[in-house]
């Protein structure tokens, strides 16, 4: 399994309460992966890593490793998250263009070969068999007439639209890719300088739900292509800059988080939009104490197959809100967590980041 590690304290942080002992864990994984981007696990017993740190100069790289002993099984530098491995191929992000994400892979699910050129980027869905959803590279920047703004063309290498065969589109946005007959449509617009950066579907890959950094949320009838609701960015963005997403197994909430001020997650109805849950997660576990070293943001979510929501910071905290609205919250690193994934139909929490090694966690909630 690994080394094991000191049992954590969970620490009741909404209401207060005492501290109280929590099922310790193990280090696994030693050295395997560089500034953990993505955990996602696989088909059959593998799980796929994908890291970079977060500059033009690092290859980046996905690392797969088998669910039972996390031995390496395959690995591959220049692609990077975030990553959504399923189905007969996989995708992930290329090299960058001008320190910029602006090319995807398809790459074989076993031995990580690049199956495929796209000149698009993340945030990556698969809606069906041979469709996938992406987002357009930005547009480049410059000064017209004084001003700063956005001109009238991508920021893409031009040797990659050559190579994946793909007219993109006269305006950025989340766009749906049939890779078969190169055929793309534009699902959503984005505004300038404030692309999407984060999607998810619904269970039954019917909606996308979509944020960008500076705040916008929306759901996306991929049939009828509209937009059934939406959340605009707030106009100052220190309101809410979001970093994370993730949907429940039911499909019936959105979560939604990052940073801002008075608050920095949301947990949204799917259907409507509407708030159900609000909270300054951060702001919350430092009064509480439950690391040593602040969170300043969230980096991560993911939610239990039983519905409560795994919250994962900068600081290495991994908090639990339960459907209630009550928030627990346990040392879960030595440092910024950026990854997490349930295992074992949730009887584990992988948990991986700024640490050169992944934590294993088991879920006694």
């Amino acid at each position: 399994m690994g080394d094991r590690v000191t049992a954590s304290t969970r620490i009741s942080v909404a209401p207060p309460g005492p501290p109280v002992p929590r099922a310790g864990g193990a280090i696994v994984a030693k050295g395997v992966a560089r500034r953990v981007q993505s955990i996602v696990p696989a088909d059959g017993d593998r799980i796929a890593i994908a890291y970079h740190e977060g500059f033009a100069s690092s290859p980046g790289g996905i690392v797969v490793v088998g669910r039972r002993d996390f031995a390496v099984s395959a690995s591959a530098n220049g692609l990077f998250g975030p990553l959504h491995a399923g189905g007969g191929a996989w995708i992930a992000s290329g090299p960058l263009w001008k320190g910029r994400l602006a090319s995807a892979r398809i790459v074989d699910p076993d031995t990580l070969a690049v199956l495929d050129t796209l000149p698009l980027c993340a945030p990556f869905a698969r809606t069906g068999a041979g469709r996938i959803i992406a987002h357009t590279p930005v547009r480049a920047t410059g000064q017209v007439d004084g001003r700063f703004c956005e001109l009238g063309h991508f920021d893409v290498d031009p040797g990659e639209v050559g190579a994946g065969r793909v007219v993109l589109p006269d305006r950025s946005g989340l766009v749906e890719l049939d890779l078969d007959d190169r055929r793309l449509r534009l699902l959503v617009e984005s505004a300038p300088f404030d692309p999407f950066t984060l999607c998810v579907l619904s269970p039954d890959r019917a909606t996308a739900y979509a944020a960008s950094s500076f705040g916008r949320i929306v759901a996306v009838d991929l049939a009828r292509e509209v937009i059934r609701w939406e959340r605009r960015s707030p106009r100052n963005v220190a309101v809410l800059s979001l970093h994370a997403m993730a949907i429940d197994v039911a499909g019936a909430r959105i979560a939604v988080a990052g940073s801002g001020r008075p608050t920095d997650l949301l947990v949204l109805d799917s259907s409507s939009g509407e708030t159900l849950h609000e909270m300054a997660v951060c702001r919350l576990l430092g009064r509480a104490l439950v690391v040593r070293k602040p969170s300043a943001r969230v980096e991560a979510l993911a939610y239990h197959p039983s519905g409560w929501l795994a919250v994962a910071t900068s600081g290495g905290a991994i908090a639990e809100l339960r459907a209630d609205g009550s928030l627990t919250a346990f040392r879960a690193a030595g440092a910024g967590i950026d990854a997490i994934a349930f295992l074992d139909d949730g009887r584990a929490l992988l948990v991986g980041g700024r640490e050169p090694q992944l934590r294993l966690w088991p879920v006694d909630i």
